[in-house]
C-alpha cells in the first residue's frame, strides 16, 4: 500500500528518478503499470546497486529502467527527469540530498521538477523544505500498512518565478528550523493538510507524542541533576503547544489527557 500510494502520487511521467531504490520496486511498479515510460534507479552503495540491477534484469526491464551508482541526485543530469522520488529514508537524509548545488540544478531544470516523498522520520522537515523551496504541497497524507503509519507527500514543481537556490542557504535554513517555536514546529510535524482535514491518523500521532512527552516529563521530575531540572520547562512548553494545537484542531480539552 505504501509503494502503491507513492506510485499514485507520481502519476504518469515520461522519466523519473528513484533515489535509494531498494531493488527497483517502485520503478518496476511504475513501468509495469504503464505510468512511466522510463525510470532511473539510484543507489549509493555497491551492494544495493548490484541488487537493484539484478532485480531490473529479472523483470526484463533493462531497456526501460537504468540502475546508477552514486550519491543522491549526483548521477542525474539536469533536464533528464520530470520527477524525483525518495522513500524509506529519514527527512534529514532527504534534506541533505535535496539541498546540494547539483540538486538545485536538477530540480530547477525545464521549469521545475516535482517530488514524491515518503520520509520515515521527521516529516515536518520536508514540509519546511517545501515552504523554503517554494513547492506546492499537492498531497500529504498518512498511509497505514502492516500496522505501521507512513507519510506520503507530493510536492509539485517550484512556483513560477521562485527559483532561488537552496544550497547556499541550506545550513542556515536547517538551523532556523530547529529554532522554530514548539507550536510552529508541531504544525510542520503534522502538516496543514492533515490538520485541515482533521485526519484520524494525525490525531493518533498527536496522542503518541503527548504520551511520550508526559513520560519524559515524569522522568525529569524525579531526576536529581541540574540538567534534568533545566529540561522540564522545555518539555512543558512543547507539551502545552501540542495540546493547544489538538484543542484547536479536534476540540479535545487538555483534561482528556490527564
Amino acid at each position: 500500500m505504501r509503494l502503491e500510494t507513492l506510485a499514485q502520487q507520481i502519476g504518469h511521467v515520461k522519466c523519473f528518478a528513484d533515489i535509494g531504490s531498494d531493488h527497483a520496486q517502485l520503478p518496476i511498479v511504475m513501468i509495469e503499470s504503464g505510468r512511466a515510460q522510463r525510470a532511473i534507479a539510484v543507489e549509493v552503495a555497491k551492494g544495493p546497486y548490484e541488487a537493484t540491477r539484478e532485480a531490473i534484469e529479472q523483470a526484463w526491464l533493462q531497456d526501460r529502467i537504468e540502475a546508477r551508482l552514486g550519491n543522491g541526485l549526483d548521477p542525474i543530469s539536469s533536464g533528464e527527469v520530470e520527477l524525483v522520488a525518495i522513500a524509506g529514508m529519514g527527512a534529514q537524509t532527504m534534506w541533505e540530498i535535496l539541498t546540494t548545488p547539483h540538486a538545485d540544478e536538477v530540480l530547477s531544470a525545464h521549469g521545475g521538477v516535482s517530488l514524491a516523498l515518503q520520509p520515515m522520520a521527521q516529516g515536518g522537515l520536508m514540509r519546511y523544505f517545501a515552504v523554503q523551496g517554494h513547492y506546492q504541497v499537492a498531497y500529504d497524507q498518512r498511509v497505514v500498512a502492516h500496522g505501521l503509519r507512513y507519510e506520503v507527500m507530493r510536492l509539485n514543481k517550484r512556483t513560477r518565478g521562485e527559483k532561488e537556490a537552496l544550497a547556499p542557504r541550506a545550513l542556515e535554513l536547517r538551523a532556523a528550523y530547529d529554532r522554530l517555536s514548539p507550536y510552529e514546529k508541531w504544525r510542520f510535524t503534522f502538516g496543514e493538510h492533515g490538520l485541515r482535514d482533521r485526519c484520524p491518523h494525525v490525531l493518533a500521532h498527536m496522542k503518541e507524542e503527548v504520551a511520550a512527552l508526559q513520560q519524559i516529563q515524569n522522568r525529569l521530575r524525579t531526576g536529581q541533576t541540574e540538567r534534568s531540572k533545566s529540561r522540564i520547562p522545555v518539555i512543558e512548553e512543547e507539551l502545552a503547544a501540542l495540546m493547544e494545537l489538538i484543542g484547536e484542531t479536534y476540540e479535545i480539552p487538555r483534561s482528556a489527557f490527564y
